[in-house]
């Protein structure tokens, strides 16, 4: 069925070891062919959970299952030809071109040598055209610029070849015109059916681009729905507090959250 779920969190809780932080228990599913935005303040469990549903985290309860099966009894092999991860920081040890950074996405599909054959390298241009970077192939990864290298390491996944994305604040430190063209490249991949479940700490593009999005504050799933429903004034000063002034775009009549008039003519009367 084309609306079965790809990934899917039942029940999943988790504990640190240290600080007694905890996320409590958050279900939901990924179907293909939509953008799912999780939004939250600072310290909410957004990172946590994406790393939960990706399997890079065990969670101490419930399950988190990849295309019918419990994504624990996977080794990372078989997760990376199905899903693609891609984490707030990524360290980088040697300088490598763009090409060959992207080209370290094809390994899962790889033999036991790891040798690229034409079917990898065309993966490789195809995944650099996609992400606008061909022009950058043979740049050390060091010489690009934000937006350069975000496009670059989405490329890195996107060879992966993977039914779903996850990213974490993958537009983090992008000025408005590359985070736009970044969230524009993730809507081409979902008009051809993949999945993309992306954090973000900005409100705006979580509403311009998400077919659902979900909002944790605490440390536990508040609640999940499309735009409308999720940026609100009463829901969002629940989690994020007061300050926020909640407008409809004049075109596509999405939520618009703004600070807050009243904040601004506090200041007016300080100076």
């Amino acid at each position: 069925m084309i609306d079965d779920p790809l990934l899917q969190i039942e029940g999943v809780q988790y504990a640190y070891r240290t600080g007694g932080w905890r996320l409590a228990e958050c279900s939901f599913s990924v179907t293909a062919g939509g953008i799912l935005g999780v939004i939250g303040p600072n310290g909410s469990g957004k990172s946590t959970l994406l790393k939960l549903a990706a399997g890079i985290l065990n969670p101490v309860q419930g399950k988190v299952t990849l295309l019918g099966r419990n994504i624990a009894h996977m080794n990372r092999k078989e997760i990376a030809c199905v899903l693609g991860y891609l984490p707030q920081h990524t360290e980088r040890h040697f300088d490598y071109s763009a090409e060959e950074v992207v080209a370290t996405g094809r390994f899962p599909h790889t033999s036991g040598a790891r040798f690229l054959n034409a079917y990898d390298r065309e993966a490789i241009s195809k995944s650099l055209e996609k992400t606008e970077t061909e022009k950058l192939r043979h740049r050390p990864i060091s010489s690009l610029s934000g937006g350069e290298r975000q496009r670059v390491l989405l490329a890195s996944v996107i060879v992966q070849e993977p039914r779903i994305l996850l990213l974490d604040e993958p537009t983090s430190g992008l000025d408005i015109h590359h985070q736009m063209r970044f969230f524009s490249v993730l809507s081409a991949l979902v008009a051809k059916g993949m999945a993309v479940v992306v954090v973000t700490h900005d409100l705006n593009l979580a509403s311009f681009f998400s077919d659902r999005i979900i909002l944790l504050a605490r440390g536990r799933i508040l609640h999940q729905g499309v735009a409308k429903e999720i940026l609100t004034q009463e829901i969002l000063e629940d989690a994020y507090g007061r300050g926020l002034e909640i407008l409809s775009h004049p075109i596509t009549n999405r939520p618009i959250v703004l600070p807050s008039s009243d904040i601004h003519q506090e200041r007016e009367k300080v100076s």
